[in-house]
């Protein structure tokens, strides 16, 4: 399957090898104690790296050592197809610190009230959503707040 993205970022790029696409991803979005890399080995104590894997909190900083077989251009191509797919969103995580969530690898039960970190109204997703608290698949901040 041939893929376009018809987005500025995207409209010079054509897909003809799927399975390139998805590699890719995969080195970033993945569970490390399933899924090693031998890189990990070098980055694995690094905070950037815990915050992926433990908080699904992706920092820009972290890519080149996750893509390090793939050029600049190309590291910020998966990037933009990840935002265009929903894999990744956009997050400041603090006033001079932006990155992105990733919502596949958000924890799976609700964080204490100091680390839900400030998203846009209804960004939060159906990951936070348990059978104890009955959240709707999208809340707010306020409302995961008033379940903690």
């Amino acid at each position: 399957a041939i893929t376009h993205f018809n987005t500025p970022e995207l409209d010079s790029l054509v897909v003809v090898d799927c399975s390139w696409l998805l590699k890719a991803i995969t080195l970033i979005i993945r569970r490390p104690e399933l899924h090693p890399l031998p890189q990990d080995a070098d980055i694995h104590h690094m905070s950037v790296f815990k915050n992926l894997y433990q908080r699904g909190f992706l920092h820009p900083e972290i890519l080149p050592f996750l893509l390090h077989k793939l050029t600049d251009v190309e590291q910020m191509r998966i990037m933009h197809v990840m935002l265009q797919a929903g894999f990744i969103i956009p997050h400041r995580f603090t006033s001079d610190q932006a990155g992105f969530l990733v919502p596949s690898l958000l924890p799976a039960s609700l964080p204490d009230k100091e680390s839900v970190p400030d998203l846009p109204n209804k960004v939060y997703l159906a990951l936070y959503t348990t059978k104890t608290l009955q959240l709707p698949a999208v809340a707010t901040r306020a409302q995961l707040r008033q379940h903690c």
